[in-house]
């Protein structure tokens, strides 16, 4: 009897160790699968709130490329998110939420950017794209109530000590008297 055991005690404590090594290796592999995963996806969630009171969720279209200038307003000039009336459902950060989505969806490449003023309590919201000729272009496409434009989209001036100032892509003017404390984009 002492013979058979001493026989099969190698045999058990390899069994063990491979057991062992395969649950850490199943583990490892999991957790690699939980990391690649979970961080190379194309969501960005932030912690900026629509009217709603949801988070702003960013998706990105790892193939989008930045647009030429006359192809980013090609894209704003058929997007219908500034015709959405900016109210107590839909506020700024919903569109440019929405206008990052629509522009990485049609390939473009694009950045929600979240602005705090001076003069305001509550910040602002609007979108930034890399054009390949332009470089850093901000654009706000709201579309505030007192105004009844055929085309929202602006371009935007933002820079921190300056105006928020707006010019109308298509013709369309609107007013901003606020000066840019900080700025922040996350494409």
């Amino acid at each position: 009897m002492r013979e058979y055991r001493e026989r099969y005690k190698f045999p058990k404590v390899f069994t063990v160790l491979v057991l062992c090594l395969t649950i850490l290796e199943l583990i490892l592999l999991i957790l690699q699968l939980y990391f690649t995963v979970s961080f190379s996806l194309p969501v960005h969630v932030l912690n900026i709130a629509g009217a709603d009171g949801s988070r702003i969720v960013l998706y990105n279209n790892m193939s989008a490329k930045d647009p030429s200038y006359e192809d980013l307003k090609t894209f704003l000039k058929a997007d219908i998110t500034d015709s959405i009336p900016y109210n107590d459902s839909f506020v700024c950060s919903d569109c440019a939420e929405a206008v990052h989505n629509n522009a990485e969806k049609s390939g473009i490449r694009a950045a929600f950017v979240s602005v705090d003023f001076y003069e305001r309590e509550k910040g602002h919201a609007c979108n930034a794209f890399n054009t390949t000729d332009r470089g850093l272009v901000f654009v706000d496409c709201t579309a505030p109530a007192l105004y009844d434009l055929e085309n929202n989209d602006a371009v935007v001036t933002v820079k921190i000590g300056d105006i928020y100032k707006l010019e109308g892509l298509f013709g369309s003017h609107k007013f901003f008297d606020s000066t840019v404390k900080r700025y922040k984009i996350f494409w």
